[in-house]
């Protein structure tokens, strides 16, 4: 099989990347993390599927929390190690935090940017059974 990121043929291993699973050759498996799943015949059974979203205003939450706490946003980037330009974006909501840096402002300011989300579970078995025809007939 193929790596999803290198395209190299060789074992694979499973992997997350921001939420994505891919299935990637040892050494492209340093970019994410790994994750144990049941091989039945070669094909993933059944993978739990979580997805992180963020609230709509975390911009605003950011800034009030900022705001409440009486700091300024180059004072608020100086702590959290990033520019002050990125946490402007973050704040406008031009930008999503990364994981790492989400963690970070939630943990300093005391407030919740995100909210996980369990969509059940995936089949690899199930879902190739299903093709672009069955989805135009649903509609």
């Amino acid at each position: 099989m193929n790596c999803d990121m290198c395209g190299q043929e060789s074992k694979l291993v499973h992997i997350t990347i921001e939420n994505s699973i891919l299935n990637v050759c040892n050494s492209c498996s340093q970019y994410g993390s790994r994750i144990k799943t049941k091989i039945v015949n070669k094909q993933i059974d059944e993978i739990p599927e979580t997805l992180t979203i963020f609230s709509e205003d975390f911009g605003s939450k950011i800034r009030q929390a900022r705001e409440s706490k009486g700091l300024k946003q180059k004072e608020l980037a100086s702590k959290l190690a990033i520019k002050e330009s990125l946490l402007h974006n973050i704040e406008s909501g031009k930008h999503k935090p990364y994981d790492g840096l989400t963690k970070k402002i939630e943990s300093f300011l005391n407030i919740k940017l995100t909210e996980k989300m369990k969509e059940g579970k995936i089949s690899s078995e199930k879902s190739s059974k299903l093709t672009i025809g069955d989805l135009i007939k649903k509609s």
